[in-house]
């Protein structure tokens, strides 16, 4: 009895000691799997830092790029409102492409709100003409159409040198990477942004560079707005041209009224004194 206890005591030791070697391994396949999900979590932490970086310094290259072209690289060119429109054009292309803008020009909720919007300013501008000392006022500004003609300025120079150029550069390309980044407060930001980047046109026709900074920071919360709403560029570039074409077309027809209206009573009394020597 006693050997065979000893022998069932050593059969059992050897059995301990050969299951010894596997524990050991397969606690080491465990330690090393547990290593290598360290290793890839480290890895996936590491690409989302570098991913982050590399967004922040897309989205700062693309707060700043607009600011240097517009009061930096655009003003020093020393064009003419032709070249000025091509350039601006071209840079607010080449803008698009490299930070991926989402225009969707082709949009009939775009087209509806734009056209709408777009209403209701010249119905203020057709209001402003027939209310005479408005249109008087309007009628004394000065002409701004620059070296060209006040057709080509309103038909061509505004469309696409302005309001083109502009809301694809802006509403198209910056405001949807500014609301990746920022979220809610993209809106403002992008707002501050276009306005900034009226310093130097301010500058150049002699306007008040606060107001205007003001007043197209307000102008670009509501053109960021309109693209927020319906998911396209369409519906500001709408207003927008309404308000650039019809504030440089109301005064050239408030002239002519004016000139209309000041010219009828001296006609009427020239044929009241003539008049009677024919008699």
């Amino acid at each position: 009895m006693g050997d065979c206890d000893c022998g069932h005591r050593g059969v059992g030791r050897a059995e301990h000691l050969t299951a010894v070697p596997g524990d050991v391994t397969v606690a080491r396949r465990r330690g090393s799997a547990a290593v290598g999900s360290a290793a890839v979590g480290s890895a996936a932490v590491g690409s989302a830092a570098v991913g982050s970086a590399a967004g922040s310094i897309e989205t700062v290259a693309a707060l700043v790029l607009p600011l240097l072209w517009a009061n930096r690289v655009l003003p020093s060119l020393g064009l003419g409102i032709r070249g000025r429109s091509s350039a601006n054009l071209v840079f607010a292309t080449a803008y698009a492409m490299a930070f991926r803008g989402r225009p969707n020009w082709v949009s009939w909720r775009g087209l509806r709100a734009g056209s709408a919007a777009a209403a209701l300013v010249l119905a203020g501008f057709g209001a402003a003409l027939a209310i005479p000392p408005v249109r008087r006022h309007f009628a004394a500004l000065a002409d701004r159409s620059p070296e060209v003609t006040s057709a080509e300025w309103i038909a061509l120079h505004i469309p696409v040198g302005t309001v083109l150029s502009e809301e694809l550069l802006y509403r198209a390309t910056l405001d949807p990477l500014l609301d990746d980044t920022f979220g809610s407060r993209a809106e403002w930001l992008g707002a501050f942004t276009f306005g900034l980047a009226h310093i130097g046109p301010a500058r150049s026709a002699g306007d008040p560079v606060p107001a205007t900074v003001a007043v197209t920071a307000v102008a670009g919360l509501v053109f960021g707005r309109l693209r927020r709403h319906t998911g396209s560029a369409t519906a500001p570039a709408l207003l927008h041209l309404a308000l650039n074409a019809g504030g440089a077309l109301t005064p050239v027809l408030a002239r002519l009224l004016t000139r209309e209206t000041r010219s009828l009573p001296a006609d009427d009394v020239r044929i009241e004194v003539g008049a009677p020597g024919d008699s």
